[in-house]
């Protein structure tokens, strides 16, 4: 992820509009007691939720421009002081500290490419929670076929009126290249902002992530140390199916 001002501003506001997670990561944040380690927080969507519900809230990721998007929109909502902010790779984490609930949103996981870096990370991560202290991930639920079959082509992905802005930002994503055999994927989030004098602009974010299957995944987590408790479908802890989009673990430290 580069470390550019514009970049995190730009992530702040397309990602602005999505927040039917927060009540799922509000509830086990309010279970935990906190503080919650919010791993890829990015320009803080969750880690501001969470400090709003009245949480305190370690905030780790690797660019530094994105938590200082953080902090200001943090300084401006008057929540940076239950906010602690620290740049940091999630596979040689050391807060000095344990938690009883860490959380990787947003599929932030699936940047982790390689088994020795997704071994790492969630070793480091179950280093840093207390014993039967929490971790809950998310990430995509992987469909090889569905996304060979829709190679190439723009799928829309909803609209959202930016009201501060006075855009209509139209989203859109497209699946650019898949290898079934590293399961990793590359794809181009799209978004067209249409102002209202009709003018529009484009703006384009790239991604290569890696994608999970349920088995897979409860076979890391075990391996680094994590006893897998609830494997759930959806934010409204919904069982998995072949309909669901994601898949939300909730692991304890054994």
């Amino acid at each position: 992820m580069t470390d550019d001002v514009a970049y995190a501003e730009r992530f702040a506001i397309e990602h602005a509009h999505y927040d039917r997670d927060l009540e799922f990561w509000i509830e086990a944040g309010k279970r935990s007691g906190g503080p919650v380690l919010d791993i890829g927080c990015a320009s803080g969507r969750v880690t501001l939720a969470l400090a709003q519900a009245g949480l305190d809230v370690w905030a780790i990721d690797q660019s530094r421009a994105m938590l200082d998007v953080l902090a200001r929109r943090a300084t401006e909502r008057d929540v940076i002081n239950r906010i602690e902010l620290r740049e940091a790779d999630m596979r040689h984490l050391d807060l000095g500290r344990p938690f009883a609930l860490a959380i990787i949103p947003m599929n932030t996981f699936q940047l982790m490419h390689e088994p020795v870096d997704q071994l790492a990370a969630l070793s480091a991560l179950h280093r840093h929670l207390v014993p039967g202290g929490e971790l809950v991930l998310e990430v995509a639920r992987p469909d090889f076929l569905g996304i060979e079959r829709s190679i190439g082509e723009l799928v829309p992905a909803g609209a959202h009126l930016d009201t501060e802005r006075h855009v209509l930002m139209l989203h859109s994503s497209r699946y650019d290249a898949l290898d079934v055999e590293t399961r990793r994927v590359t794809f181009t989030l799209r978004i067209d902002e249409r102002a209202e004098d009709g003018s529009n602009a484009v703006f384009t974010r790239e991604f290569d992530v890696r994608l999970f299957s349920e088995g897979e995944l409860r076979g890391l987590l075990q391996e680094a140390g994590f006893e897998v408790l609830d494997v759930y479908g959806d934010f409204d802890l919904s069982s998995p199916s072949d309909e669901s989009e994601l898949q939300l673990f909730r692991c304890k430290a054994a």
